[in-house]
């Protein structure tokens, strides 16, 4: 069980060889994948980058799909590898995976949508909506919720197993771990990414849309998008195959053949995390949200404004944030000065000076990112089986995005 927590904080990580026999596979969405005689020396680059962060890579993993949107379009849907090690079903595009905290930006899109439809206040105080909260609870508002800014902790240690081992029916059954202790700071006057925040904010979604918050995401979010395959951890979704979820190898055990067992699949359940973690997804649903973020199918051009820009601004602790989006280009370019400080990379790819809507989420059995490059029309992601280190691989996908972003310029 220790082993579950390697590498859960995370947000960064490096892509990994293809399993051992195992070809890449290529399929269609539903949407159109257009790869016109424009886009061929794109999708001929990203093919070639995805070749080489395979050979170049030290962290084993049984498979991920990366979905790429341009101009409303699917321009480049890629998986390598398997979704389960012992019946070595390739993965696809449609295969669901364990996304963790890159469900924040989509529940945070929720509340803005409440808010933008008149039904949830996100500066009043929560207390409102759920008077039955404790007493310190009560004055957090929305907005404190989904700016990381309503001092509500984030897990204790160890404790991110002890708050995974069943599956939680809603969000207010998910509370009760924390919700009575004593907030870290006054609400308003620090920043602390939390979770737990989340799971909070998950209840306020359902009490302001008067439904359970499974429900309230579907008809928010999920129906408008086009997401057919995103649901929490463990409510089942018809025509789509789910990923088994794996541990990574033990990178202290060189004899650790992890790709020929299928031992290590991970003893959690998700669910609890609810907004903050909990959603079950594919490459293709995310890049779905990210077009519809763009093309006003979610929210007014205000709405969005709100959700993408800086609240906190970069600290030592970590990147610039607003409300349920980090700052992409600010944690790029940190990365990619680190990386040729460090001598880790060679050359790294150029970082657009615009605006760039970024999350990731890395715990046991998954690893997930989105990016959106508004101006460019552009939306990258990456879905995977197990958790991974390091931040190279934030390069490395914004690499293949940027392949498609100077096709078209």
């Amino acid at each position: 069980m220790n082993r579950i927590l390697t590498g859960i904080v995370t947000l960064g990580f490096v892509l990994a060889a293809p399993v051992a026999g195992c070809a890449a596979s290529e399929t269609e969405s539903s949407d159109t994948v257009a790869q016109a005689p424009a886009d061929a020396a794109a999708i001929e680059q990203a093919q070639a980058l995805l070749t080489d962060f395979f050979e170049n890579n030290a962290v084993p993993i049984a498979g991920f799909s990366v979905t790429i949107r341009k101009d409303g379009n699917t321009v480049f849907n890629e998986s390598r590898g398997v979704m389960n090690l012992d019946s070595q079903a390739s993965a696809s595009p449609q295969t669901r995976y364990r996304i963790y905290s890159t469900s924040k930006p989509l529940t945070a899109a929720a509340a803005m949508r409440l808010a933008e439809q008149g039904r949830l206040d996100l500066d009043a105080p929560i207390g409102e909506l759920m008077p039955d909260l404790p007493e310190h609870i009560q004055p957090i508002t929305a907005r404190q919720l989904m700016g990381h800014r309503s001092g509500i902790r984030h897990y204790r240690s160890g404790e991110w197993v002890s708050v995974s081992d069943w599956n939680c029916p809603g969000p207010r059954d998910a509370m009760t771990d924390f919700i009575d202790d004593p907030l870290e700071f006054e609400p308003g006057t620090d920043m602390a990414y939390s979770t737990f925040g989340f799971v909070v904010l998950s209840a306020v979604i359902e009490a302001a849309a008067g439904e359970p918050y499974d429900d309230a995401m579907q008809h928010l979010i999920f129906e408008p998008a086009g997401m057919s395959a995103t649901a929490i951890e463990g409510r089942s979704v018809s025509g789509y195959d789910v990923a088994t979820f794996y541990l990574p190898p033990d990178p202290d055990d060189p004899e650790d053949d992890w790709l020929a067992t299928a031992e290590y699949e991970t003893p959690i359940d998700a669910s609890c995390k609810f907004g903050g973690g909990g959603f079950v997804s594919t490459s293709e649903d995310l890049a779905r949200f990210g077009q519809a973020m763009m093309d006003g199918r979610l929210l007014s051009a205000e709405g969005v404004d709100e959700l993408t820009s800086v609240t906190t601004p970069a600290t030592d602790a970590g990147p610039a944030y607003g409300l349920g989006f980090f700052d992409g280009e600010g944690w790029l370019g940190s990365l990619s000065a680190w990386a040729l400080r460090e001598n880790v990379r060679a050359s790294v790819p150029a970082i657009p000076d615009t605006d760039i809507w970024f999350h990731g989420g890395s715990a046991a059995g998954g690893y997930s990112m989105l990016f959106v490059y508004p101006e460019h029309d552009l939306v990258a992601t990456l879905a995977s089986t197990n958790s991974l280190g390091g931040n190279l691989v934030m390069l490395d996908l914004h690499g293949i995005a940027m392949a498609f972003a100077n096709d078209a310029e």
